[in-house]
C-alpha cells in the first residue's frame, strides 16, 4: 500500500472516529500507529484494520468512556460552544471596524465612556447569547439555559443604559489597525491546537442515586434533545431496576454519560429547543431583514449610496428570501 493510499484512508477513519465523539487527541497516536504498522509490516490499512468505518467501530469499543466527546445532536460540546461564540463576535466586530473605515474614511476610532462601557456590554451580551444556552443543555442542565436569556436581557438593559447615560467625553483615539491587529490575535489565539478534554468518568458522576437519576434526565434532555417526558420516563425505568438491584448507579449502569449516549442511540423521537426551533429561526431571519432595511435607508439618506446598494440591498434581499422559504417548509 502505498502512502498516498495509507493517508486516504487514515483521512477516513478520522472522520469516522468524528462522527463517532473521539477527538483529535485520541485520534492522532491511534492513526500513527496504524500508519506505522503498515510501514513495517507492507499490508495494507484495510487489511490490517478492515475499513475506516470498522476500524472506528472497534476503536470506539475499545476506548474508556471518558475518552469519547460528549457532544450534543449538533455535534458540540459545551467547551465548544463557549469557545466559539467569543470568535464569531470577534470576527462580526472586526468586520464592523472595517466597515466602519470605509464608511467614514477614517484611520481611528475615538473613545468615550458611553462608547467603551457600551461596546463591551454588547461583546458580553452576544458571547452570552450565542453561547451559553447551548453550553448548558450539551452540559445536562437544560433548566438552566433559558436564564440566559433573561441574563442577555440585562446586558441589552445596561448596555442601551451606558449608551445613552454615561458621559461623551473624549478619552482617547485608536488607531483602527491597532484595534485589527489584536481582533487578528485573539482570532488566531482562539485557532490554536485546543488541549485535550477533561476527563468527564464515573468519578465526576453523582453519588447518591436520585441526583444521578436527576442528572441523567438532565442529559438526555439538553445534550440529546428527548422530550422531557420520554427523558423522564427513561430516568424512571433506571431508577426501577437501581431499587431491585439494590447497587449504586455507577456499578450498574456505568458512567452516566455512556449510559445517556447509549439510551439517546436507539430514541427516534427529538424535540431541540425553540431557539432552534423552525419558528425561531423565521423570526430570526425576519429581525436580519429588518436591520438590512434599515441599514438600508440610513446609508441612503447619509449619502453612503454605495453601501446601501452594495451591502444593505442584498443582505436584505437575501433574509428575505430566507424568510420565505423557511415558511413554505413551515407550512408544508
Amino acid at each position: 500500500m502505498t502512502d498516498q493510499q495509507t493517508e486516504r484512508w487514515a483521512l477516513s477513519a478520522r472522520l469516522a472516529l468524528a462522527k463517532q465523539g473521539v477527538d483529535h487527541h485520541t485520534a492522532d497516536p491511534l492513526l500513527a500507529d496504524v500508519k506505522a504498522r503498515c510501514a513495517e509490516s507492507g499490508h495494507s490499512a484495510e487489511e490490517l484494520f478492515g475499513s475506516p468505518a470498522e476500524f472506528a467501530d472497534a476503536t470506539v469499543a475499545e476506548q474508556p468512556a471518558d475518552a469519547v466527546r460528549k457532544q450534543d445532536t449538533q455535534g458540540m460540546t459545551p467547551g465548544a460552544y463557549l469557545s466559539g461564540a467569543p470568535f464569531a463576535v470577534t470576527l462580526v466586530a472586526l468586520v464592523g471596524v472595517l466597515l466602519y473605515c470605509l464608511l467614514t474614511w477614517t484611520l481611528s476610532i475615538t473613545v468615550t465612556p458611553a462608547s467603551l462601557t457600551g461596546s463591551v456590554l454588547v461583546g458580553i451580551c452576544l458571547i452570552t447569547l450565542y453561547g451559553l444556552p447551548d453550553a448548558l443543555r450539551a452540559s445536562g442542565r437544560p433548566r438552566l439555559a433559558p436564564w440566559a436569556f433573561g441574563l442577555v436581557a440585562v446586558l441589552v438593559l445596561l448596555a442601551a443604559v451606558a449608551f445613552t447615560e454615561l458621559p461623551r467625553t473624549h478619552l482617547t483615539t485608536v488607531p483602527v489597525f491597532a484595534i485589527v491587529a489584536v481582533a487578528v490575535c485573539v482570532l488566531a489565539f482562539q485557532l490554536r491546537k485546543s488541549k485535550p478534554p477533561r476527563p468527564s468518568g464515573p468519578a465526576n458522576d453523582p453519588a447518591d442515586a436520585d441526583e444521578w437519576l436527576d442528572r441523567l434526565t438532565g442529559v438526555l434532555i439538553g445534550r440529546y434533545d428527548l422530550p422531557p417526558e420520554r427523558a423522564r420516563a427513561l430516568a424512571g425505568e433506571a431508577g426501577d431496576h437501581l431499587a431491585i438491584a439494590a447497587t449504586t448507579p455507577t456499578e450498574e449502569f456505568g458512567p452516566l454519560d455512556q449510559y445517556a449516549e447509549n439510551l439517546a442511540e436507539y430514541e427516534p423521537v427529538r424535540q431541540p429547543p425553540w431557539w432552534r426551533g423552525k419558528v425561531a429561526d423565521i423570526v430570526i431571519a425576519a429581525f436580519g431583514a429588518v436591520l438590512g432595511l434599515v441599514a438600508f435607508q440610513y446609508w441612503l439618506n447619509d449619502g453612503h449610496v454605495w453601501a446601501a446598494y452594495l451591502l444593505a440591498l442584498p443582505f436584505t434581499l437575501a433574509r428575505i428570501a430566507r424568510v420565505a422559504l423557511k415558511i413554505r417548509r413551515l407550512t408544508r
